[in-house]
């Protein structure tokens, strides 16, 4: 399991993205939580616009809740906007919007990096 979190300047956007990531059990999930609120809390101070690529990223439908719970504290702790983008996995994509659902957020899962910009463009564009 390897997380990547980068900052894009020129679009002012931070990305989560995920190497084997497979949340299929409690330990994988508290481990994948662990090390992306390390990540964000070493280089984030304030709250930003994330992009989170799902290449190499599965949820196991069972443990949808627990990664529902993370994905709530990530958006509440870091996050001004969370925007999704690709593939769309049978049940991972399915848990991300039940999720968001649930937390009363919209689940924003694009096809692509540039259609996900493209969104938070938009939605900047709504904020100012």
């Amino acid at each position: 399991m390897e997380i990547i979190l980068t900052h894009d300047a020129e679009h002012d956007v931070w990305t989560i993205g995920h190497v084997d990531v497979q949340l299929r059990s409690a330990k994988s999930v508290s481990e994948w939580r662990r090390i992306v609120l390390s990540k964000l809390e070493a280089h984030v101070s304030d709250k930003v616009d994330l992009l989170i690529d799902l290449h190499g990223f599965e949820i196991e439908p069972s443990f949808a809740d627990a990664y529902g719970r993370v994905s709530h504290e990530i958006r509440r702790r870091f996050a001004r906007s969370v925007i999704r983008y690709g593939p769309e996995g049978k049940f991972t994509s399915a848990s991300i919007r039940l999720q968001s659902i649930r937390n009363g957020q919209a689940s924003m899962i694009f096809a692509s990096r540039d259609e996900a910009l493209t969104a938070l463009r938009t939605i900047r564009q709504h904020a100012s």
